[in-house]
């Protein structure tokens, strides 16, 4: 009896000894799989067994550059960050976004438009779907209200031997001889630090001659990244994509949706000013059924763009959306427009047989959206078009292409612009990949 009673228990104990070989075997599978949590030190697995640590990458972009190119930069900075991520082992990073500063196309100037929150104009909690993410203020707050950043690199591009030679290259330089940084008495580097100036600063600055790639650069900030805990990339526009327009890309942008008061209240006036109807259609693209409006959406790119570019005369313009119009048999039309207020009434008298509409914000609503918000809501709005028709070359055009094919729209109703010629062009086709 003993012996069965002895044998029993062995068995019992070899059969445990076994699920814990298992449980320790998952255990080294799931290694890589981490879950980074903005507000502790640490990125923790599954299993809460293994951690590595949090590292802090900072990024700024030449003050000139516009609001939509932006966003780009962003995703070329966000797949860097998913490309460190998936390779390193003993950290993770999390990407500090840079606030909002009077960008060079905001000309309104009744409205405060300075260290503005990216959650002002985007979902943080999709964008944290991608890459972990945190506002730079909502960083300053957890440490006491002041940075220091240990290491800057100020990008500049390098065209020498271009063509002659491998194409990715970088070359680091000692300082930060005439870039925006400076020494101050006290040794560390002050600069401009997206406004806070006064409350950030850095260890060290170094110039760095780049020509190439997020993924070329990944691979060199994994090594850089192992000795310090805060990295600045200044100048990040200079560091191009890797894959354009492929699956990582749309990843990222799929992540970039916009805020809810944005999407509804663009929601609000498509169905006040544009009769938006319920027509329904079914996007086989993406399995699911989306609404679109009985209208034409149009993104007329003026501005600079009359001095710099060669651009179409109003009454070319008007005679395009006439063609459209009367084609489908619409009778309304949405203007997105950086255009005066002389010409959207030129449009309007050429096509006083349709509907034509522009948002136009009144001032409390301009305080509460900004002109990025507002820029948003006509992308929302021309987003839903049943057709549209945008400026060539134009990265505002770009954004409202990107958001029809997230939505699902045909390819034929999204890539097109305004051409020399009296019928409207097909624009390049940057066509989702997910």
């Amino acid at each position: 009896m003993l012996i069965k009673v002895i044998s029993y228990l062995t068995l019992i104990l070899f059969h445990f000894s076994q699920l814990k070989a298992v449980s320790n075997q998952q255990k080294i599978l799931s290694k890589t799989e981490f879950s980074c949590q903005n507000d502790e030190e640490f990125c923790y697995s599954k299993d809460s067994e293994y951690k590595k640590s949090i590292k802090y990458l900072f990024y700024d972009i030449n003050p000139v550059e516009g609001f939509n190119l932006r966003r780009d930069v962003y995703i070329r900075i966000a797949n860097l960050v998913g490309k460190i991520n998936s390779e390193s082992e003993n950290f993770r990073i999390v990407l500090v976004l840079p606030p909002w500063n009077n960008l060079y196309h905001w000309k309104n100037m009744q409205v405060h438009q300075s260290r503005l929150k990216w959650s002002h104009f985007f979902d943080l909690e999709k964008l944290n779907e991608y890459i972990p993410v945190i506002e730079l203020e909502t960083l300053l707050k957890r440490n006491e209200g002041s940075l220091l950043i240990d290491q800057v690199f100020y990008l500049e591009s390098n065209h020498q031997n271009l063509g002659k030679e491998e194409f990715n290259r970088i070359e680091f330089f000692q300082d930060c001889e005439n870039t925006p940084y400076y020494k101050e008495i006290t040794k560390v580097i002050g600069g401009e630090f997206w406004s806070y100036s006064e409350q950030i600063s850095a260890k060290q600055c170094q110039k760095v001659s780049f020509r190439g790639t997020n993924h070329f650069l990944a691979k060199h900030l994994i090594k850089i990244f192992s000795n310090l805990n805060h990295l600045m990339i200044d100048r990040s526009e200079v560091m191009i994509h890797e894959e354009y327009g492929q699956s990582e890309y749309w990843k990222c942008r799929k992540s970039m949706k916009y805020s809810e008061n944005l999407i509804q209240k663009a929601f609000e006036f498509r169905t006040k000013y544009l009769n938006n109807s319920t027509d329904q259609f079914y996007s086989e693209r993406n399995s699911v059924l989306k609404f679109e409006g009985n209208y034409i959406g149009v993104h007329i790119r003026r501005g600079d763009f009359v001095k710099y570019r060669r651009t179409l005369s109003i009454l070319k313009i008007s005679q395009q959306i006439k063609n459209k119009l009367d084609e489908m048999k619409l009778n309304q039309v949405f203007i997105a427009t950086d255009g005066n207020l002389k010409e959207f009434n030129e449009l309007k008298g050429y096509l006083s047989e349709y509907q034509v509409v522009r948002y136009t914000p009144d001032l409390e609503e301009l305080k509460k959206f900004k002109d990025g918000g507002v820029s948003i809501i006509d992308q929302l709005i021309c987003a839903y078009s049943k057709f549209f028709i945008g400026t060539k070359e134009s990265t505002f055009s770009l954004r409202i292409q990107e958001e029809r094919e997230l939505l699902g729209f045909d390819e034929s109703t999204t890539f097109n612009c305004f051409c020399e010629e009296e019928k409207i062009c097909q624009t390049s086709k940057w066509v989702l990949k997910l």
